[in-house]
């Protein structure tokens, strides 16, 4: 996957229905173990609560997990799940407490609460494209180094860093995708006296574009 969209940050949104109020968290998890230290601080947060119901995505294991914590059988957790599935969030985490206001919601009421406030605090949640970079190293004489910026940058890379002494040292971030054909073009560009090499893999956040 050389892209995939998640949030950057926490955030709540509430709402009531028939005196139950509803809150919803959002956060971004990487782990199941991130998932369950989340889910445990929103239950000591609202210790007297009734009900913490959650859904989680993850990328690694391409793992959708969730609860109804005691509420009817697919009437909580699993509307939360499908609008992660939907909307193709990962790396994400809903939980959504319910303080019980005395009056009976059915099954149909549930799941349209529990959905409402999912989707609330998901519409006030700014989305982030994350994008899959390989960051790389290339050695190059001075003659050379003239026309490199501009090659790295028509492949979408950006510079990170450069160190002048006997050559140039240029460290950089290309994305994923087209790493191999930057590589082409370099050799094509150095007459094949030049090569990048790759270090690692990462994912950063991919920037907007004005069109």
């Amino acid at each position: 996957m050389s892209t995939y969209q998640t949030i950057a940050s926490t955030n709540e949104a509430s709402i009531e229905v028939k005196r139950s109020r509803f809150i919803a968290v959002a956060t971004p998890v990487s782990s199941r173990e991130e998932a369950e230290k989340f889910l445990e601080t929103v239950r000591r947060t609202h210790y007297n609560a009734k009900h913490h119901v959650y859904a989680f995505q993850l990328r690694k294991d391409n793992l959708l997990k969730y609860s109804d914590d005691g509420e009817p059988s697919g009437t909580a957790g699993k509307p939360i799940a499908e609008i992660l599935r939907r909307r193709g969030l990962t790396d994400i985490m809903i939980v959504v407490t319910r303080y019980f206001g005395g009056i009976l919601l059915g099954t149909g009421g549930l799941a349209h609460a529990y959905s409402d406030a999912a989707q609330l605090v998901l519409s006030n949640t700014p989305v982030i494209t994350m994008m899959e970079v390989t960051r790389m190293q290339c050695r190059c004489d001075y003659s050379l180094y003239g026309r490199l910026p501009s090659l790295i940058a028509s492949f979408g890379g950006e510079i990170e860093t450069t160190d002048f002494a006997d050559c140039v040292l240029l460290s950089f971030i290309i994305p994923t995708e087209n790493s191999r054909g930057f590589q082409i073009a370099l050799r094509e560009l150095s007459f094949g006296k030049t090569e990048a090499i790759a270090i690692e893999t990462a994912y950063i956040q991919q920037k907007k574009t004005n069109l």
